[in-house]
């Protein structure tokens, strides 16, 4: 069965540019649908994830270069995966670090130097 995407949903949709040089800043989707970022956000990864639409959302670089686009061609989309591959090597190298981390009780001590041993 496919998911059909809710009302709110489809606002979002319909404000998306089908261009990078067009794209659109959270804030500006806030101040026309009303919604709190964070319901954007939400509504963005419903949209990716159980609607299939290719959306990028550029994070960094020029201010006027950053927002919500809809993805038209290879490249666009090599360009929304990227930073997600980074992301995602990132947050695996953190758990592997914490799961194969020490546990003390005097990181900020050991850290700067001290004598004392305050593994748990």
């Amino acid at each position: 069965m496919t998911y059909k995407a809710s009302k709110d949903e489809l606002k979002v949709l319909d404000l998306l540019s089908y261009s990078k040089h067009d794209a659109r800043t959270t804030k500006y989707l806030t101040s026309v649908t009303g919604f709190s970022e964070r319901r954007v956000r939400k509504i963005m990864g419903r949209l990716i994830i159980l609607c299939g639409v290719p959306i990028n959302g550029v994070r960094t670089g020029p201010r006027e270069q950053r927002g919500y686009y809809i993805v038209t061609d290879e490249d666009e989309r090599a360009e929304a995966v990227r930073p997600l591959k980074n992301e995602i090597k990132e947050l695996t190298r953190r758990k592997n670090s914490i799961e194969g981390a020490e546990i003390r009780t005097d990181w900020y001590k050991h850290l700067k130097g001290g004598k004392d041993d305050g593994r748990a």
